[in-house]
């Protein structure tokens, strides 16, 4: 296994993943931080920057997932190395589980952006009171974790479909349904919202002014999308594990 992933990272060096990656997320980012530095001075807060970054995830986590899995199955599609791959002793879940893997590590790269990018707006908007740590990692810890269904739906999308337009188009989609899907009661009906909506705070309005409060189903959420990541992984895998791979 540990030779498969040996392999996996020196594929990703010759397709610039990291910085395809950090080009999509930096326009979340500078979204973000136009849709805050607008924002009136009761707004100009952590707690407020952390949201409207759990609210473009919907948007934006979806579409990044799908180019990640995608280009790592793509390098296999296009090359043609799936039968030399698969012509080794190495076993068929192993080369799966070696992509779900990669494409969780690469994942981490917009959760740290995410982070740094975080302190940096803060810092430059002035916001008042400390740089809230604990808060913020859990935020970057609940965007991966919730995403775990949508990893495993794209993974599975890719691998069955040589052109990888169907996997990309699927990602489009995902964004649109996690965008607006996440203002709906039903927004849990639609795995593309859970980046979004297993913040770890929420704000209600009182009295005209927005209170933020901890979002009592940010847990669950992530509980959520790791019982359904579970059994799309384990569908996925058998199909993988079937299906003659040319």
């Amino acid at each position: 296994m540990l030779s498969i992933l040996k392999s996996e990272f020196l594929k990703l060096k010759r397709k610039h993943f990291v910085l395809v990656i950090g080009l999509m997320h930096l326009l979340e980012i500078a979204w973000v931080f136009t849709l805050t530095a607008k924002a009136k001075q009761e707004f100009l807060t952590w707690e407020n920057l952390i949201l409207n970054f759990g609210v473009l995830n919907g948007l934006f986590f979806p579409i990044i997932i799908a180019v990640i899995v995608s280009r790592l199955i793509d390098l296999e599609h296009k090359e043609n190395t799936w039968r030399l791959l698969l012509a080794t002793p190495i076993h068929k879940a192993s080369v799966y589980f070696s992509k779900l893997i990669v494409s969780f590590v690469l994942l981490l790269i917009p959760a740290v952006i995410s982070f740094l990018s975080t302190i940096i707006i803060g810092k430059i908007l002035d916001f008042p009171g400390s740089f809230p740590f604990i808060l913020t990692i859990k935020f970057v810890f609940a965007s991966i974790g919730s995403s775990i269904c949508i990893v495993a739906l794209q993974l599975w999308i890719s691998l069955i479909n040589k052109n990888q337009a169907f996997a990309l188009a699927a990602g489009m989609i995902g964004s649109f349904l996690g965008y607006f899907g996440q203002m709906f009661s039903v927004s849990r009906l639609f795995i593309w919202t859970y980046p979004a909506i297993s913040n770890p705070i929420t704000f209600k309005m009182i009295d005209g002014h927005m209170n933020y409060q901890y979002n009592p189903s940010y847990l669950s959420n992530i509980y959520l999308s790791l019982i359904i990541g579970i059994f799309l992984i384990l569908l996925s895998l058998n199909h993988f594990i079937r299906k003659d791979i040319n």
